[in-house]
């Protein structure tokens, strides 16, 4: 079986289209692989990936091949349970699960969350047991994530657990020469990922006209954002401000958000894993970062400038100076850790020889 093509069923279960890039990455890796790939996607990722060049299947619309050796479930979906028992037991398939955010501690999530939010966070996590237990293979995408796997003792329900990162294509080569504009929000818009004090900052370098005739000022973001709320109704009175939210954005909307900035803010009150991280360094584009979330993906003063208070004006502001006054020597640390990191054929011969190891058994 070791050297038999193999055929692998991707599924994303649940829709996001911030998934898009894992499960092209993913499908992309399998192919040079010599895998058969296909995708198996919830209903809503279809008008987002009809048009690349892959093999993909609707959820619930449409079945699954008779023959499946793989089945890979990336994101956690209540679904992916009896998805993973029906592989097990019709297809005799291997499971590969990646575990994104084992659970961090209760305090950490009370802290940045309401109650309805954590309860959330609870429950798929407890989803993801599940999977966790019908998997043959973990893959843990940070030494954040190994570590509180192995913190929370999740080692008693699956103990072939492996750090492998999370995977992306890169889509920089046909945005290169693109005009750089912004200071970037992009992604959810929500506390934990300090949204409300990256618009205070905005408010004031406006009212305080800090570079003004440099830097603008971009939100992307899917959130249905209260326009209402004084502080994004001033900033949407500017002219320095652009704001793109209420939908999914295409990854080609979402890749040109990332080439036209200069800095993107990643100064999140917590975070795991973040796919802002890596799509910022797919577009050579460095970060300003918490220095209570460095993680081995970041050189502070290499690729991001860690600060100590997402809240504090000035710092922010000296952040933003010293990343602009070195910024091709930003942009080049920031394109190698894409590279090195999170680009999926710098991951091709690790992903084999997991393959391998579960045909071996």
């Amino acid at each position: 079986m070791i050297n038999e093509m193999k055929k692998v069923v991707i599924f994303s279960l649940n829709f996001n289209s911030a998934h898009i890039s894992h499960l092209l990455a993913s499908y992309m890796q399998c192919q040079d692989l010599g895998y058969d790939p296909i995708l198996y996607l919830h209903k809503d990722f279809e008008p987002f990936i009809s048009h690349e060049k892959v093999n993909y299947l609707i959820y619930k619309r449409d079945s699954l091949p008779k023959e499946i050796h793989i089945g890979m479930f990336l994101f956690p979906s209540l679904n992916n349970i009896t998805q993973s028992v029906l592989l097990k037991v019709f297809h005799r398939a291997k499971i590969i699960y990646l575990y994104r955010e084992p659970l961090d501690s209760m305090k950490s999530y009370i802290q940045h969350n309401n109650i309805f939010e954590v309860c959330v966070i609870v429950l798929k996590d407890l989803v993801s047991l599940f999977t966790l237990i019908l998997s043959d293979l973990i893959l843990l995408p940070s030494e954040k994530s190994y570590s509180q796997y192995e913190k929370n003792n999740y080692r008693i329900f699956n103990k072939e657990y492996y750090y492998f990162p999370l995977l992306y294509p890169d889509y920089n080569e046909d945005r290169s020469n693109m005009s750089k504009l912004y200071f970037s929000y992009i992604g959810g818009a929500c506390r934990e990922h300090a949204f409300e004090k990256y618009l205070l900052f905005v408010k004031k370098a406006i009212e305080q006209k800090f570079m003004v005739d440099k830097l603008q000022f971009c939100i992307a973001t899917r959130t249905h954002l209260d326009l209402i709320d004084p502080v994004i109704k001033e900033i949407m009175d500017s002219d320095r401000v652009v704001i793109q939210q209420g939908r999914h954005l295409s990854n080609e909307e979402i890749s040109d958000y990332y080439s036209k900035s200069y800095i993107v803010w990643n100064a999140y009150d917590r975070t795991n894993q973040s796919g802002v991280l890596a799509n910022s360094f797919m577009f050579g584009v460095p970060l300003i970062i918490m220095k209570s979330n460095m993680s081995e993906y970041v050189t502070n003063h290499g690729n991001v400038v860690a600060i100590n208070n997402n809240e504090d004006y000035q710092e922010i502001c000296d952040a933003v100076k010293c990343i602009m006054s070195k910024y091709s020597a930003y942009v080049s640390s920031a394109r190698e850790s894409f590279l090195h990191n999170f680009y999926y054929k710098a991951h091709n011969e690790q992903f084999k020889k997991l393959v391998d190891r579960l045909f071996i058994k």
